[in-house]
């Protein structure tokens, strides 16, 4: 992960979350690639263990699990060339929304849904849709029926 990949705005969006009376679970997957953004990640599970997890590297069957147990994935990545990130897939999959930028090809990628979302309104417009999840139990399951219904139409 990498400032590019969105790791602050993901950061940003848990604290924003919690700081709204949110309990956000925060796991965070994936290699940091370099000291400053481990040393940033490390300081962000430390203000709140029992929520917040690093998990590195996450892959095979481990990665299986990690997306059936997730909720939403977060994917704030802002680099140019962003093609189609295996993830995205692997979520809708599982029936896991996916709140991403529309960089590279991830809009097609979620075919129209709203989930995908302008950077710079990114941390807000996120923060704003779990909330409403939050509160909406019933809309956060049609959200999962729709992440199905997106990758099946794939």
């Amino acid at each position: 992960m990498s400032e590019e990949k969105g790791i602050f705005k993901f950061i940003e969006v848990v604290e924003k979350l919690n700081g709204l009376g949110i309990a956000a679970k925060a796991l965070v997957a994936g290699p940091c690639d370099t000291p400053d953004v481990r040393q940033e990640v490390t300081a962000f599970v430390e203000r709140s263990p029992t929520t917040r997890r690093y998990l590195g590297l996450v892959s095979g069957d481990a990665k299986a699990k990690f997306l059936r147990d997730t909720d939403i994935v977060l994917f704030p990545s802002s680099y140019a060339n962003e093609a189609q990130p295996m993830v995205i897939f692997e979520a809708l999959a599982n029936g896991v929304p996916v709140l991403a930028t529309t960089v590279g090809y991830i809009a097609e990628q979620l075919m129209g849904n709203p989930w995908s979302i302008q950077r710079e309104s990114y941390v807000a417009k996120v923060t704003e849709q779990i909330k409403v999840w939050a509160e909406d139990a019933d809309s956060f399951k049609e959200s999962r029926r729709k992440a199905a219904a997106t990758f099946a139409s794939k």
